[in-house]
């Protein structure tokens, strides 16, 4: 999901904003399928994805790919790409990166793979409007969502092999991802009229609601070791800064809240070890975009840690390097 600056009134208007956003964009860049030189990653340090967004304020938005060490350091482009890519995700053996791109800003969302340096970029599947793909912890799947814009951004759960074969549609519902045995999904889903976190096999049978809350809840997350979830929530449909993120058990119970302030917080990832949290805000300021920070697994010593708005742009969908 990407963030935008309208007033969000009702539910639905809120889901069909969130699919507009993850679909229409797109970016342009202009040596394709080269990755530029880097420095090591600190081997003491976490290495972070993230997706960095460039806005003309008008219809136009190009995206990149980017990593970071956790400190902030060794911020780097992985791929120069006339496409624009987003939505970065390592494989389990850290080897490849699924990515969103976007042949214009406007065009439709395909998923392509690429080496974990940016090179040999490929395009994955011919489906359309795809979005939001996670590996299954085996590396042998790959899970995301898929919007259907001539049906008011309807969106639905797929699940294909990591060759791109034998692509299902699972169910209604967005933001997918594997529990750490990969016998299960967890998402999101507004099927009953609320956008509620659900569970299902990985053949979509056996779905059971977990939450029950009168806020928007987008953006789930298990714990490395399947025990807790995180998650975003909106408890004010007119007020995009009431995002904030929430932790909860497996079962729905002892919710806690991570996050509490006037700006945007969202998109939140455990790390590898399940020590920390990866998430986006806009704290700081009024005016700022969107950036990474990460935080302790009890919402505890706040780091920020990317600069997007220095380069004028803002920096979405974080994600973690696999420990290898």
């Amino acid at each position: 999901m990407q963030i935008h600056n309208k007033k969000i009134m009702t539910n639905s208007n809120i889901l069909k904003t969130i699919a507009l956003l993850l679909l229409i964009i797109g970016g342009i860049s202009c040596k394709k399928d080269s990755a530029p030189e880097s420095t090591p990653d600190d081997e003491n340090l976490a290495v972070l994805g993230y997706s960095n967004l460039r806005w003309d304020g008008g219809d136009n938005h190009y995206w990149s790919v980017y990593t970071i060490n956790s400190d902030g350091s060794n911020d780097i482009k992985i791929i120069e790409s006339d496409i624009g890519l987003k939505g970065q995700e390592w494989s389990p053996d850290g080897t490849k990166i699924l990515v969103c791109g976007m042949e214009t800003p406007t065009s439709q969302s395909f998923i392509y793979i690429m080496n974990a340096d940016g090179s040999n970029l490929q395009k994955l599947s011919q489906l359309t409007d795809v979005v939001s793909t996670r590996w299954s912890p085996d590396g042998t799947k790959i899970t995301f969502t898929k919007f259907f814009p001539e049906q008011n951004y309807r969106s639905e759960i797929w699940i294909m092999n990591a060759d791109g074969s034998n692509q299902v549609s699972l169910t209604e519902g967005q933001g997918s991802s594997f529990f750490a045995n990969g016998t299960k999904l967890i998402y999101t889903s507004d099927k009953t009229g609320n956008s509620e976190i659900y569970t299902c096999n990985v053949d979509g049978t056996n779905q059971q609601k977990l939450t029950t809350t009168t806020g928007i809840e987008l953006n789930v997350d298990i714990s490395p070791d399947g025990t807790k979830l995180i998650y975003t929530l909106q408890t004010s449909p007119t007020d995009i800064n009431t995002w904030e993120i929430y932790l909860k058990n497996m079962d729905g119970s002892n919710g806690t809240k991570l996050t509490n302030n006037n700006y945007l917080d969202e998109q939140p990832r455990w790390s590898p070890d399940g020590t920390q949290i990866a998430f986006i805000s806009s704290r700081g300021s009024a005016i700022q975009k969107p950036e990474v920070y990460i935080m302790n697994a009890d919402g505890t010593n706040v780091k920020k840690v990317t600069n997007a708005n220095g380069r004028s742009n803002s920096a979405n969908t974080p994600t973690w390097k696999p420990n290898l």
